[in-house]
């Protein structure tokens, strides 16, 4: 695969088309300062050849700054010679297409066929080499890198020997029967089940113990039961004795409280309010009296603030109804003044301008406008135009003539029976034009509009040169007479009705000597019927004073009378006295309450009518403080022989929440289950582990034997021709490390005795000898040497390059360099170079 022509539409730095065109068969050095862009070339070169990698357009390293897409195309040579052109495009997303000849496919985002063979993480670890891996080698062991080189085409990833010392220990992880610490998983696994089975078998003997304490937890929940029942018993029988002293002691106050008042009986028809009554209408006795002066006072106040009309606001209130007429009347006034106000100024407007159109017709301006048909100037003024427009036609008769007279000369010339008949019609065609030449020399209605506009007194130049200018001035002038007298007439219309409306707006006030408006109007009658709304507010309220003495008055004599009868009530109480009465009676309903208070008390707490069946065969003789006392000891011993018994009950049911903490049997079985069936999968991962590892191992060796020695013989010609002879095989021996054989047969390490520049010719001649290996059979992919030659020195450069010429006779090799000193070596050892400045 040969690269003809790369162009970079949008790509990188490149945001307008750049085109490199390539050599196919010599070797191309491709020239560029810093930043100039030979980075984003290569990276080009490989998306063009595998694809586009970020596929998303924002996350694209190479995405044009402010651009939205990526636009690149390269047209190559397969190792046929057949032509082909890709094109890729990297927007919202990826479309690329292929072009052989007029067939075009479209293949995605897929690498070229003719790189199928290849990877792309291949083709940027081997067949671009770059001066940054050179240097790698300095800072590196060759034998870090030869597996790399050898077995693993370059790539930058895990080697199958690293692969198989991974291998090793995670088998190690999951199992080693050495192990001290068993640390692995499989050993972990199985501590943990044997962990498992012995806290099962502990967990089983426990639950004996437990059993043995159940059964003492059962007796004494029995113990406690019984306790409990006689505890009620000693309660029952200690409420009987308990709720019987109370009404005994109860019913001996009522008793005594009744004998404290003489004649109880006689009080108990009172009612409980008489005593605050007889105090509430003494009081609102005096409230009525001081109420009813209070109430007279006011109204005698109010009644001497009633507001009196004048004769005016009497007058005013006559009017009321007929305000709003008046205010329209006066209204119309106002309109009719302002209408011919606005008559008179359009008349003054009218007048103006028909003076300006009499200075522009007339001779003489100040003399009254005369009378005039504007109908018949308009005729007149219209038939003469018509007229002059007939004679400007006349020379059309001309032409009629020339006509005639080659008629009647071919009528001449012609004494034949066409000849006369032509003849003929010239003769009536000249008869003809002499008949309208006649008619139209005359212009009688210029001449009568002429002697009209005179006889009005018209400007002798505008009578003689009338336009149509001033036939509009006519017009203007007509219709401003005719406007002028329809405002005169509306005018003294006007003026009429003004008159009758200013006798009709007089005779409203007749009557008003302070008052000529509807506004002094308005206000009289606001102030008027303020003083109405007055008085009816004062008289509403007047009203409501006599109905609310009036109240009063009887109220007072209800309360007189029902105040008589309770004195005399309470005076026979007291043996004639009233305070004596009142006395007693407090004594009686203090007593009473008490008494109700006691009675009420047995009712809700004592059922006194079963009292005796109630005691329930217990002797009245017991009822008393000391047997009380007596229960309350008992039920105290009790109490305490159940307290010791309950904590003896919580005692064991701790040791047994204690002895069954922890997972419960299930429990400790399913985990055993689990464990079993994670061993049995670890187990299975450490067999198939050992499998791979051996799989692997023999893999490794049948490619080692397979591959390496083609590639050390091809790296050991290419490493002899760059060292000129120095150095002339490439050797891996037993112990799986790199040898050297120089000219005189000696042997040494390649990590020994090897300058770093000589390192990088063998690293060098590793990698083009692993480029023609894996080409094997397939397209030959292009080499691309990006500063690989920036630190080598004249001697080995020689020689190298020498190769690079020959190689690139069969495979293009692109050479990329910032450095303009090396484009002198690169002349003088590649004579057959291609030079491209970028």
């Amino acid at each position: 695969m040969k690269i003809k022509e790369i162009t970079l539409n949008e790509y990188g730095k490149f945001n307008t088309q750049k085109v490199i065109k390539l050599s196919e068969n010599r070797p191309n050095l491709i020239y560029g300062k810093n930043e100039a862009g030979k980075t984003t070339l290569v990276s080009a070169i490989t998306e063009l050849i595998f694809g586009f990698n970020p596929i998303n357009r924002d996350k694209h390293p190479y995405l044009p700054w402010g651009g939205e897409r990526l636009n690149l195309s390269m047209g190559y040579l397969d190792r046929r010679g057949e032509r082909f052109k890709v094109r890729r495009l990297l927007s919202n997303n990826v479309k690329s297409t292929l072009e052989e000849g007029l067939d075009i496919d479209n293949i995605g985002n897929a690498a070229l066929p003719q790189a199928d063979h290849l990877s792309k993480n291949i083709f940027n670890n081997v067949y671009r080499i770059s001066a940054e891996q050179l240097q790698e080698i300095e800072t590196r062991s060759f034998s870090e890198l030869q597996d790399k080189l050898v077995l693993n085409y370059g790539n930058a990833n895990v080697s199958p020997k690293e692969v198989l010392a991974r291998l090793e220990e995670d088998i190690k992880t999951l199992y080693n029967p050495r192990s001290r610490g068993n640390k692995q998983r499989i050993n972990e696994l199985m501590d943990r089940i044997n962990g498992l089975k012995k806290e099962k078998r502990d967990k089983e003997s426990l639950y004996q113990e437990v059993r043995v304490m159940a059964e003492d937890i059962e007796r004494l929940d029995k113990d406690i039961e019984a306790i409990e029942k006689t505890v009620i018993e000693k309660l029952q029988l200690k409420n009987k004795v308990s709720r019987y002293i109370n009404p005994l002691e109860l019913m001996e106050k009522i008793e005594n409280l009744k004998a404290s008042i003489p004649g109880y009986g006689t009080y108990e028809a009172l009612d409980q309010g008489i005593l605050s009554r007889f105090e509430t209408l003494e009081r609102q006795l005096g409230d009525f009296e001081k109420s009813l002066m209070e109430e007279k006072a006011y109204l005698r106040s109010k009644e001497s603030k009633m507001a009196v009309l004048t004769e005016e606001e009497g007058r005013a209130l006559e009017l009321e109804d007929r305000v709003a007429g008046i205010a329209e009347v006066e209204e119309t006034l106002r309109m009719q003044t302002d209408y011919l106000k606005q008559i008179n100024e359009r008349v003054a407007e009218k007048l103006t301008s028909l003076a300006e159109y009499a200075k522009e017709i007339f001779a003489d301006p100040g003399l009254e406008i005369p009378a005039f048909n504007l109908q018949e100037i308009q005729t007149l003024f219209y038939r003469a135009r018509e007229m002059e427009e007939v004679k400007e036609r006349a020379w059309v008769s001309g032409i009629k003539l020339l006509a005639i007279v080659g008629l009647l000369g071919y009528g001449v010339w012609a004494q034949n029976l066409y000849g006369l008949g032509v003849l003929v019609i010239a003769l009536i065609l000249v008869v003809l034009d002499f008949t309208d030449q006649r008619r139209k020399r005359k212009n009688t209605a210029a001449t009568a509009l002429k002697e009209k506009l005179a006889g009005l007194g018209v400007q002798k130049g505008i009578a003689e040169n009338f336009s149509m200018m001033n036939l509009k001035s006519f017009e203007s002038i007509q219709d401003l007479q005719k406007s002028l007298k329809t405002l005169r007439e509306n005018k003294q219309f006007l003026q009429q009705k003004f008159v009758a409306s200013q006798e009709e707006y007089r005779a409203s006030f007749e009557g008003l000597e302070t008052v000529q408006d509807t506004r002094g109007l308005g206000v009289l009658l606001s102030d008027a019927r303020t003083k109405l709304k007055l008085n009816e507010q004062l008289q509403e309220d007047l009203d409501r004073r006599r109905e609310s003495i009036e109240k009063l008055g009887q109220r007072r004599i209800q309360a007189r009378e029902e105040f008589e009868d309770i004195s005399q009530k309470i005076t026979r109480y007291g043996g004639g006295s009233l305070e004596k009465g009142k006395e007693n009676i407090r004594q009686f309903f203090s007593v009473r309450d008490r008494v109700a208070h006691y009675e009420r008390e047995l009712r809700e707490n004592h059922q006194l009518d079963d009292f005796q069946e109630s005691l329930g065969g217990v002797d009245k003789e017991l009822i008393s403080e000391e047997y009380l006392r007596i229960l309350e000891n008992d039920l105290e011993v009790l109490g305490q022989e159940k307290l010791e018994k309950a904590n003896r009950r919580i005692q064991l049911k701790t040791e047994i929440d204690h002895v069954i903490s922890g997972d419960t049997l299930d429990v400790i079985d399913g985990k055993l289950l689990e464990a079993d069936g994670q061993l049995e999968v670890l187990t299975e991962s450490h067999d198939n582990l050992l499998l791979f590892e051996a799989v692997l191992k023999r893999a490794d060796e049948i490619f080692r034997e397979k591959n390496q020695p083609d590639v050390l013989k091809l790296a050991g010609e290419y490493f002899r021709r760059m060292t000129q002879g120095r150095y002339t095989h490439i050797m891996i021996e037993d112990d799986e490390k790199m040898y050297i054989k120089d000219r005189t047969g000696e042997v040494i390490g390649a990590d020994q005795e090897l300058s770093a520049g000589t390192k990088n010719q063998l690293y060098l001649a590793f990698r083009l000898a692993l480029i023609q290996f894996l080409d094997q059979g397939g397209e030959k992919l292009p080499i691309i040497l990006d500063e690989a030659f920036s630190n080598w020195d004249e001697g080995r450069l020689e020689p190298t390059l020498k190769l690079i010429q020959e190689i690139a006779r069969e495979r293009q090799v692109l050479i990329f360099t910032c450095k303009e000193n090396n484009i002198r070596y690169f002349e003088n050892y590649l004579p057959e170079m291609e030079r491209t400045i970028i």
